[in-house]
């Protein structure tokens, strides 16, 4: 059996989703609340020095979400990976999962972006996950922070060897479109990097 490892934002998907949820989840005024207070965590990360890529995407996600009960939020998310997804899938890398999946490989998606709303899209591209998790209280309300590192550049790398034995596949195809999947097309036997304008180079 052949593993198949796609990224999603750029690659699968042919614009980020997470502007994109976030516009579906939100209002016009309730977005702009939750930039207003996102700006203001962001200030208090960079007096604590604890500023950084991964916190300020953390917090917007917090930001913006945090009141949302974690029944409305799965809700949005399926009502996300309906409406949106159909319409923002690359063809040339849906036809490569569907030829995978048709083959028999293992699919996995591995993404950066966070569990809120890529378990309901995988689950409608019928693969499997690997993502960011976010981290929840014990009622299931997002927390400001992710539970373990965001899932970008050798995280990818770790999460995959967490959940797979490699070397029970013979071959590793991984699709890609950033140096946050650089380690991830590393690792694999056969490596397809995705273009601007949607098409497929393969690196080796």
């Amino acid at each position: 059996m052949r593993l198949a490892l796609f990224d999603f934002d750029g690659t699968l998907s042919t614009a980020d989703s997470m502007p994109a949820f976030l516009r579906h989840n939100l209002s016009a005024g309730m977005l702009t609340k939750g930039l207003f207070r996102w700006v203001i965590s962001c200030a208090k990360l960079l007096v604590t020095g604890e500023f950084s890529r991964d916190s300020a995407k953390s917090a917007l996600l917090f930001a913006c979400l945090k009141s949302q009960t974690p029944e409305a939020l799965a809700t949005s998310a399926a009502a996300f990976a309906d409406q949106w997804l159909p319409q923002h899938l690359n063809p040339h890398t849906q036809a490569r999962l569907r030829a995978h999946r048709a083959e028999g490989d293992r699919v996995v998606v591995v993404s950066a972006a966070p569990d809120i709303w890529m378990h309901a899209i995988c689950q409608a591209l019928g693969v499997e996950c690997i993502c960011t998790e976010m981290a929840r209280d014990a009622a299931g309300y997002l927390q400001p922070t992710f539970k373990g590192r965001n899932c970008r550049g050798a995280e990818k790398v770790n999460r995959i060897r967490a959940v797979f034995s490699l070397n029970d596949f013979e071959e590793i195809i991984a699709y890609g479109n950033s140096s946050g999947d650089r380690e991830m097309l590393e690792l694999a036997h056969e490596a397809w990097f995705c273009k601007k304008n949607g098409q497929l180079i393969r690196l080796k």
